[in-house]
């Protein structure tokens, strides 16, 4: 009977060492689908990885473009800023030569007018020694 016994274990073992290696085999198999399924995913992954990096290399190639037409942009507003002092100094300068010139053209003008009234003055002074001339020559 102990015969039996220890076939009877050792079948046993040996069915329980099947159902193992029936269970191993399962798992290995759904072990390599995850595998096949997890290859699937890290490819589509390097796809995705080589087109974002395609997009951003044109995204940085933007920023680039981008970053000298700001700086163009930039050259011009400060060339804009020197050219409106310079306009700026330039019609305070017209101002102030305005300025001068209307008091260089007021001063003439009262000289002139004092010019005018000496001339004035001249010819009535001509005016009366003619008469005074005449009388002298009348009365000779």
């Amino acid at each position: 009977m102990v015969e039996n016994e220890s076939n009877m274990d050792v079948k046993e073992i040996l069915l329980a060492m099947e159902r193992m290696e029936k269970n191993l085999g399962d798992k290995i198999s759904t072990l390599d689908g995850n595998i096949k399924i997890l290859d699937g995913k890290v490819e589509s992954m390097g796809t995705k990885i080589e087109k974002n990096s395609t997009l951003i290399l044109d995204l940085s190639n933007q920023v680039n473009q981008l970053t000298t037409k700001n700086k163009e942009l930039d050259k011009m507003v400060q060339e804009i800023k020197n050219k409106s002092l310079k306009q700026e100094e330039a019609m305070k300068k017209n101002q102030a030569d305005q300025r001068d010139s209307r008091k260089v053209e007021e001063k003439n003008k009262e000289e002139t007018e004092e010019l005018m009234k000496v001339q004035e003055e001249t010819l009535n002074a001509i005016a009366v020694l003619e008469m005074k001339q005449k009388e002298m020559l009348l009365r000779f």
